[in-house]
C-alpha cells in the first residue's frame, strides 16, 4: 500500500470511493473511482475531516507503466490500487477504504427519510433537468408508476431531497466546476452524518 510510516498514528485515514457505475452490484465491470475523499478521524479530539482528491489529477499509478488520471486507479485493481496510488502520490498512510455506487448513495439517503439541503436556484433546476432528461434505469426504479417524480421547486432555499435527487446533487458539475462538485459531495456527507 506504500504507507508513509512517518505520519502520526493517532489519526485514522480512510479512503471513501464513489464508484461511477449504474450497476446495482460493485465489481460488475470497469469502474472508475470518480469520487475519492479521505476521511481523517481523530478519535482523541472526536473530529472527522474530509479532503477531496480531484478525479482528473494526472499522476503516476503504481504498477502501471504510464501515468494516468487518478480516478482510473480503482478500475485497475479496486480499493487496494486506489489506496496505493494516493499513498504513493500524497505520502499518506491510508490502510482502509469504503466503496459505494449510485444505488448505495440512494439507499443511505432513503433509509434516513431523505435529506434537507440548502440549494441555489441553479442547483434545483439542474437536478430537475438532469432527472427529466436522463430517464435511465436508475431513475425509472425510483419514479412513480407513470415514470414521473415530484420536481424540486425552482428556487433557492432548503428543499427536501430523496435519494436520487441527493445523488444528482452530489454529481452536478455542468453548472460550475469540479471544485464546487467536490464541495457538494463533502457537504452531503456532512449532512448525512449530522442526521
Amino acid at each position: 500500500l506504500e504507507i508513509n510510516p512517518n505520519l502520526p498514528t493517532d489519526t485514522i485515514n480512510i479512503l471513501l470511493v464513489g464508484v461511477d457505475t449504474h450497476y446495482k452490484e460493485l465489481g460488475t465491470g470497469v469502474e472508475r473511482g470518480d469520487v475519492q475523499i479521505i476521511a481523517s478521524i481523530d478519535p482523541d479530539a472526536g473530529t472527522i475531516k474530509l479532503s477531496s482528491i480531484m478525479r482528473d489529477l494526472y499522476v503516476p499509478i503504481p504498477g502501471k507503466k504510464n501515468s494516468g488520471r487518478i480516478n482510473t486507479a480503482y478500475s485497475l485493481a479496486g480499493g487496494q490500487s486506489a489506496i496505493r496510488t494516493i499513498n504513493h502520490n500524497f505520502e499518506m498512510n491510508i490502510q482502509y477504504y469504503v466503496a459505494i455506487n449510485f444505488y448505495g448513495v440512494i439507499s443511505i439517503v432513503e433509509s434516513l427519510g431523505g435529506i434537507d439541503v440548502d440549494l441555489t436556484k441553479v442547483e434545483a433546476q439542474a437536478i430537475n433537468a438532469y432527472l427529466k432528461k436522463n430517464k435511465k434505469q436508475i431513475s425509472r426504479e425510483y419514479d412513480d408508476k407513470k415514470g414521473n417524480r415530484q420536481a424540486l421547486e425552482a428556487k433557492a432555499g432548503i428543499q427536501h431531497l430523496d435519494g436520487l435527487q441527493a445523488l444528482m446533487y452530489a454529481r452536478l458539475r455542468s453548472i460550475d466546476s469540479d471544485f464546487v462538485r467536490t464541495s457538494r459531495q463533502r457537504h452531503l456527507l456532512e449532512l448525512l452524518m449530522s442526521k
